[in-house]
């Protein structure tokens, strides 16, 4: 795994064991995009609350509120944007280059794609209404 012109990862040594077994604890904990979709915005949810909670302290103390915590300014879709485009996709990447990735998704059970897309707007804006303060 450290040698990029290596054929890739030797089960066979407890390093290249390691990295794969630590890349997979960390899509676990950040797979929240790739979850069903009211799953994934609970997940949300919640997150997004932890943030506020640590700018309403910032600004408590005095300091600058970091990115994406100030509750006064929600920036959801961007947090989001960023959070998949800059972490979740490269590591998933990563892990699918290397060939450890099923080869299919799983689509939720009787899901309706058309009827999915239309309420994505109406989601998305009851839980910038939610998180609003």
């Amino acid at each position: 795994v450290n040698d990029v012109n290596s054929p890739g990862i030797d089960w066979t040594n407890e390093n290249d064991r390691l990295l794969v077994c630590q890349v997979c604890i960390k899509l676990a904990d950040i797979n929240g995009p790739a979850k069903d979709r009211s799953l994934h915005l609970k997940w949300t949810e919640g997150i997004v609350n932890e943030f506020y909670e640590q700018g309403d302290e910032e600004a408590t103390l005095g300091l600058p509120i970091s990115p994406f915590m100030d509750r006064s300014a929600p920036q959801l879709a961007k947090l989001q944007e960023s959070f998949i485009t800059h972490i979740v996709g490269p590591l998933c990447n990563s892990y699918d280059a290397a060939g450890l990735l099923p080869g299919y998704w799983m689509d939720e059970e009787g899901s309706d794609d058309e009827e999915e897309t239309e309420d994505i707007e109406t989601e998305d804006e009851e839980l910038d209404e939610d998180l609003e303060p």
